[in-house]
């Protein structure tokens, strides 16, 4: 799996601390700098669980100082050292490029509208980000940002809330998270489920105001995360309210 970020490749890599990467479910087995394209690049091996079976993952850093590139490779930890080295060899072989003209938000199979206080900032994989100085990274953790994407894989969803809930929760930036209200709503014409919460920067502790819609869709969900400083929350919820309200997916545009 290979995403792209319109950020520093140091500065992703420097973000792949053991803590972040264990709230995230997996354990840093090693780390090492590569040559990749003749620049310096970033490998890690980690290990994660998922649906009772250990996995092994390859994950490359590559990019310049302007954008990145994570370039992943798994496999059951069960298979061995020959399968391990394959797919080692496998990430290794990347080269980058300069990315290719046109539009790379017209791939996502959703749209939404910039408010006059959140402004396109760039898309990092399947997720397209809103922040307030319509730059990647953010000034301050708490400068506006909104985050939308699809999930890439199926999930088992069961009670909305309740999965809701499990999902703000594994968000890997914040910490301290208190829910402070819940609701059904829409997202794009989609059955949804609203959260508003309160939590804390894992980082530097700074109090913020979580605002996330989840829509189920075909076997996966659409999720909208946003946060601010909870001292911006007057201001920051209604302009996020009004990115969910443009939310379409891009099946509903184009019906007649």
């Amino acid at each position: 799996m290979v995403t792209e970020m319109p950020a520093p490749s140091q500065e992703v890599a420097r973000g792949m601390t053991v803590e972040r990467l264990a709230a995230a479910g997996m354990t840093l087995l090693a780390t090492r700098t590569v040559r990749v394209d003749g620049s310096d690049a970033t490998l890690l091996h980690v290990g994660q669980a998922a649906n009772g079976v250990a996995y092994h993952k390859w994950m490359l850093i590559a990019g310049d100082e302007k954008r990145s590139a994570l370039v992943v490779g798994a496999y059951p930890e069960a298979a061995g050292d020959d399968l391990a080295a394959s797919v080692e060899r496998a990430v290794l072989s990347s080269s980058c490029s300069a990315p290719p003209p046109g539009d790379p938000l017209e791939a996502l199979p959703f749209s939404v509208r910039p408010t006059a206080k959140l402004k396109v900032a760039g898309r990092v994989g399947n997720a397209l980000l809103l922040t307030a100085s319509g730059r990647i990274p953010q000034r301050s953790p708490g400068e506006a940002l909104c985050a939308v994407a699809m999930s890439v894989s199926p999930a088992l969803i069961g009670d909305l809330g309740r999965y809701s809930e499990r999902r703000l929760r594994q968000t890997a930036q914040i910490k301290g998270i208190r829910i402070l209200s819940g609701k059904g709503g829409k997202l794009g014409g989609l059955a949804a489920y609203e959260i508003v919460a309160s939590a804390a920067d894992v980082k530097t502790g700074a109090a913020l105001r979580v605002y996330q819609v989840i829509a189920p869709h075909n076997g996966g969900v659409f999720i909208l995360q946003a946060m601010a400083g909870a001292g911006k929350a007057a201001e920051t919820l209604p302009e996020f309210r009004k990115v969910a309200a443009s939310f379409q997916t891009k099946a509903a545009a184009a019906a007649p």
